[in-house]
């Protein structure tokens, strides 16, 4: 009987111990929602060596891009994470507004010297506070995670029933080293005082022309800069590019003479299959897309920019000849991936977003019979 007293008693200690632990681990470990309260078991202690940590993809443990990418993938098109999440990564890319609607994307990667898993990110807002992301800014975003339409893995605010979307923001920014590059040009000559330097911070270079050239403008990533003390400044924003403009003394400068604004733009789209076509005219200029082998129906956007898809066949007209046109498109589509036209000289200005088509003969059209990649087009404007 003196067995039994003394067991007992151990016994119940035994099992309100359990009971205890079992109320812990049910009650007291943190949810898995990537929301995880501030009082969730710190990163590197754990009161079990069997229970993961549950707070990956928080404000204090971060998902990398690669993890962030898993989870999107392995949600159904158009599916979003079941809570906001935040990942770190750095900026792939500049980050540009999409003309319109104020929002802000950029794409980050968990190393810049490996770019080929990438996560997109569009931002609805950014008014917190935190400075805007330089390309190769290290960045923390926070918002849900989307596999939007099946083909774009993205992190970004949650559409609602009533078509607004839940807010999606950059939390911090680490600045990043940028490298800053002179574009040769015949008859000019740049000289850069540094070759590279952290983002926000600024840097000077000379700019000397030949005789019997006349310069136009200096320029840094797109932005005309003015001379002082004989220098020119400028600001570091992701990888910088020093241009400038010029012309002979005696050379006529193309002026611009005729722009039409494509976003949102009351075009007309006729035709089925190949035949499929959009067309916008306004100031004497038509712009004419016709789907052609393109595997994605045409479509007129009522707020954006215009998608001329790849392998469509996109026509430029004006009532006079022209030398060259300039579409500005949407930051993240902005690039021919250097495409040739017998004809045309194609130049893509990453900075400004857009592209510029030059005709080797003035001319009152010109036609790329397939786009090698999808543009976003919101203005076009024509130089005579």
């Amino acid at each position: 009987m003196k067995k039994i007293f003394i067991l007992l008693p151990l016994l119940l200690v035994g099992l309100v111990s359990c009971g205890e632990n079992n109320n812990s681990t049910s009650e007291g470990t943190p949810s898995t929602s990537t929301q995880s309260p501030s009082t969730s078991t710190p990163q590197g202690t754990s009161t079990s060596t069997t229970t993961p940590s549950t707070d990956k993809g928080s404000e204090t443990n971060p998902y990398t891009v690669a993890e962030a990418l898993d989870v999107a993938k392995a949600l159904e098109a158009d599916a979003y994470s079941d809570n906001e999440v935040c990942v770190t990564g750095f900026v792939v890319d500049k980050p540009g507004t999409k003309n319109g609607s104020g929002k802000y994307s950029f794409n980050i990667v968990d190393d810049l010297s490996e770019t080929t898993e990438q996560l997109y990110v569009y931002l609805t807002k950014n008014d917190t506070g935190v400075a805007d992301a330089y390309q190769n800014d290290k960045v923390t975003v926070k918002a849900y995670l989307q596999n939007f339409k099946g083909n774009t893995y993205e992190i970004t605010g949650k559409k609602l029933d009533n078509n607004n979307y839940t807010d999606s923001l950059i939390l911090s920014v680490t600045t990043g080293t940028s490298k800053i590059t002179a574009v040769e040009v015949d008859h000019a000559t740049i000289t850069l005082d540094q070759t590279s330097g952290t983002n926000g911070s600024t840097f000077t270079f000379a700019v000397a022309v030949d005789t019997g050239y006349v310069l136009d403008a200096v320029k840094v990533n797109g932005a005309t800069v003015t001379e002082s003390e004989g220098k020119y400044t400028g600001t570091i924003a992701g990888d910088t590019q020093v241009t400038v403009d010029l012309h002979g003394e005696n050379e006529q400068v193309p002026q611009m003479v005729a722009s039409i604004n494509l976003s949102g733009h009351a075009g007309t789209l006729t035709g089925e299959g190949a035949d499929q076509t959009m067309v916008f005219t306004e100031n004497g200029i038509t712009v004419t897309c016709i789907k052609n082998s393109s595997t994605t129906p045409l479509a007129l956007q009522s707020q954006y920019e215009q998608r001329f898809y790849q392998n469509s066949t996109l026509k430029v007209e004006y009532t006079s000849a022209f030398k060259y046109v300039v579409f500005t498109c949407y930051s993240n589509n902005k690039t021919l991936n250097g495409q040739t036209v017998d004809g045309l000289t194609i130049t893509e200005d990453a900075a400004q977003n857009t592209i510029k088509i030059e005709l080797d003969t003035p001319a009152t059209s010109f036609e790329i019979e397939k786009l090698a990649k999808q543009i976003r087009v919101g203005l076009v404007q024509i130089y005579a």
